[in-house]
C-alpha cells in the first residue's frame, strides 16, 4: 500500500502503511466533520519549532492538524475529525468560525521577507534572493519578497489534500487569506494555487482509498484513544 490515505475511523494519516509522525497538540477540541481544508504557513524556517509552537500548552490557543516541512516530512498534531485551532476569526462563504468545520495544513515557510532591500524574514534573518520571489498579495499591499515553497513540500501537500478529498469529500480548498482577508497573508503569492488546486483534483481522480486499515506497528500511535489517553495525561501534567 503506497501512498498516503486516511483512516476515518481515528481522523489519522498513514503513508505506505504505515502513520506518519505524531506529536500531540495540547490546544484540541471537539468532534468536527470536515469540510474545507485551509493552507497555511508557519511564518517560521524550523518544522521542529513549529510544532513545538503548535502544541505547545499555554495561553497561546493555537494547533493544526498537521505540519509539511520544506523536506516534505509530515507530522499529524491534531485527528482530522477533532477541532483544531488555526483559523481564528474566519468566514467561509457567509460561516463564520472555520476551525467547526475545516483541516488546517501548515507549512513550514517564512512567508513574507520585506519590501524593501534584500529579502529577510520577520526575524531579522537574510535570506538569499533564489529562495524568495517578488510580487504583491492578492488583496493588497506592497510589492515584497516571499519565500518559494520547495517542490517536494508542494508535492506531499498535493497528495495528502488529495487524501483528504477522498476520505471527507471536502467542498473546498482556500487560503487562511481567503477566509481572514486583511488579518492573514498566509499561504501568500509564492504558493502556487492554481497548479495546486488543478494537481490536487487530478490525483483525486486517479486515486484509490484502501478499505481496511494496515497493521498497527508496536509504539506506533495509532488510535484516536490513545491519542486522548495521552492528551488526558498532559493536561494532569
Amino acid at each position: 500500500m503506497n501512498g498516503f490515505w486516511v483512516n476515518k475511523k481515528t481522523g489519522l494519516l498513514y503513508e505506505d502503511g504505515n502513520p506518519v509522525k505524531q506529536v500531540i497538540a495540547a490546544d484540541m477540541g471537539g468532534e468536527i466533520t470536515p469540510q474545507l481544508l485551509v493552507m497555511h504557513y508557519t511564518a517560521s524556517g524550523s518544522a521542529e519549532g513549529s510544532i513545538k509552537h503548535l502544541t505547545l500548552k499555554d495561553a497561546v490557543y493555537v494547533s493544526a492538524h498537521l505540519c509539511i516541512d520544506a523536506n516534505g516530512s509530515v507530522t499529524q498534531m491534531v485527528p482530522f475529525n477533532r477541532k483544531a485551532y488555526h483559523a481564528g476569526v474566519s468566514n467561509y462563504m457567509g460561516r463564520t468560525n472555520c476551525n467547526d468545520f475545516s483541516i488546517g495544513i501548515e507549512m513550514v515557510n517564512w512567508g513574507f521577507c520585506g519590501a524593501e532591500g534584500a529579502p529577510r524574514t520577520w526575524t531579522g534573518q537574510q535570506l538569499e534572493v533564489t529562495r524568495c520571489m517578488q510580487s504583491k498579495h492578492k488583496n493588497g499591499g506592497p510589492l515584497g519578497w516571499w519565500e518559494k515553497y520547495t517542490g517536494v513540500q508542494v508535492q506531499v501537500c498535493t497528495e495528502v489534500a488529495a487524501a483528504l478529498h477522498v476520505a471527507y469529500n471536502l467542498s473546498d480548498i482556500v487560503g487562511h487569506d481567503d477566509i481572514s482577508p486583511g488579518r492573514k497573508q498566509d499561504p501568500g503569492p509564492a504558493f502556487p494555487t492554481a497548479e495546486f488546486y488543478a494537481s490536487v483534483l487530478a490525483a483525486v481522480e486517479t486515486s484509490k482509498a484502501p478499505v481496511e486499515a494496515p497493521t498497527f506497528e508496536s509504539g506506533v500511535l495509532a488510535t484516536l484513544a490513545e491519542f486522548e489517553t495521552r492528551l488526558k495525561r498532559l493536561e494532569n501534567a
